[in-house]
């Protein structure tokens, strides 16, 4: 992984967390080779239990991203694998004209950016980044999420590739201020811009996803370019996810931007729980100083048993990570209705269910945060260093 000094790192996982880490990356790298495609090259997107059995199906150009992201960094750090990541990633740069979100743009600079970064010039001639903002629907609605994964992407490759840097200018700004009109200043960001709703506003209620990826771009952004304002705002964000954590870890789905309040509890997803958080927190809490670590243990520790069902939803023998524990969908939607419209407080208790399958995504972001914690040696090195000498920001790390 390429490093860019500036921010001194130490280890903030506790040890007696790390055999629950090392067993998710375990499942995370298995399951990822069986999911992937040798033939054209992908992987399937879903992992789902069928009668006792795993059975992987689908395709998602998202996913695949994610789980290259995954495992270029789990290569980096002593985790082989037996899948050949430059001739996939190489064709992943050769389908972006076919990409249809601005979200799946800036994954693919972001993983473009730490693997192979001389490459972000092949890019440059298939999308046009002087119109992008207005070329692609999620851009367009102003999607939190999407135009996180997008500022991240920009800012990597403005950190190592100059010539990428002098051709997007300000857009790194300008994609910044997107997100920033989409902060409700309670710390909580809203799912959009804009909504094509007319009951109910969508674009007041903001997920736990819109929160944690717009934490780690919002940090990066800071460090990058100097800025307190972006700092500030991810370090509340983060406090106030911090403090509506659930008393056995739980991070919550459904926020309203307007206050601040949690809308809906469930679904509790796993991911949320052992990947996003962790990112969104390690990464604040290495630029501010302030630790984070507590909840980060707690929301691993509710998929190995303790957690409303007092059920395990890891399984090392079938690798999967089961997906989550929800609630009806028509009733928990009903709920969000109510409680924005009425502030109407939903009950505590609610049957809960476990889903059964779970997505190539989850694996990636598992091996993407924490397969530095891997104690075997470093078989990859870094392959170049940042171009722009005058960046103070570090991809944030665990370790250094």
């Amino acid at each position: 992984m390429n490093k860019i000094p500036g921010i001194k790192v130490q280890n903030t996982v506790k040890t007696d967390i790390h055999p629950k880490i090392n067993t998710l990356l375990n499942i995370s790298l298995k399951a990822i080779e069986e999911m992937f495609n040798e033939e054209d090259l992908t992987f399937y997107s879903k992992r789902k239990e069928i009668r006792n059995k795993v059975v992987n199906r689908g395709e998602s150009q998202r996913y695949n991203l994610i789980a290259l992201l995954g495992l270029y960094k789990a290569s980096v750090h002593g985790l082989e694998t037996k899948i050949d990541l430059d001739k996939v990633i190489g064709q992943q740069i050769t389908y972006v004209q076919k990409y249809k979100s601005i979200g799946d743009i800036g994954l693919l600079l972001w993983l473009v950016s730490l693997s192979n970064p001389e490459k972000l010039v092949q890019i440059l001639p298939k999308i046009n980044f002087n119109t992008i903002l207005n070329d692609y629907k999620d851009a367009k609605r102003q999607l939190t999420t999407e135009l996180s994964w997008f500022l991240t992407g920009l800012l990597s490759a403005t950190i190592f590739n100059k010539n990428f840097a002098a051709v997007i200018k300000d857009l790194p700004h300008q994609v910044y201020q997107l997100i920033r009109n989409n902060y409700g200043g309670n710390g909580i960001f809203a799912h959009s811009g804009k909504s094509r709703l007319k009951l109910i506003s969508r674009e007041r209620i903001g997920t736990f996803s819109d929160q944690v990826y717009s934490i780690y771009a919002f940090t990066m952004y800071a460090k990058v370019f100097g800025n307190k304002e972006a700092l500030m705002i991810a370090m509340e964000c983060a406090d106030k996810l911090a403090g509506k954590q659930g008393e056995h870890g739980q991070w919550w789905w459904h926020y309203n931007a307007t206050n601040g309040e949690v809308v809906s509890k469930y679904p509790v997803f796993s991911v949320q729980q052992d990947a996003l958080a962790p990112m969104a927190f390690l990464a604040i809490q290495r630029a501010s100083g302030k630790n984070y670590t507590d909840y980060i243990n707690k929301g691993i520790n509710w998929l190995f048993s303790n957690n409303e069902l007092h059920t395990k939803i890891v399984d090392d023998n079938k690798k999967i990570i089961y997906q989550s524990f929800s609630v009806n969908t028509f009733s928990r939607y009903s709920k969000i209705l109510l409680s924005v419209l009425f502030k109407f407080n939903f009950p505590k208790k609610v049957k809960l269910k476990v889903s059964k399958k779970t997505f190539l995504y989850h694996y990636g972001w598992v091996l993407f945060v924490f397969s530095e914690l891997n104690s075997k040696k470093r078989i990859r090195k870094t392959q170049t260093k940042p171009e722009n000498k005058n960046t103070t920001v570090k991809i944030f790390s665990i370790n250094n």
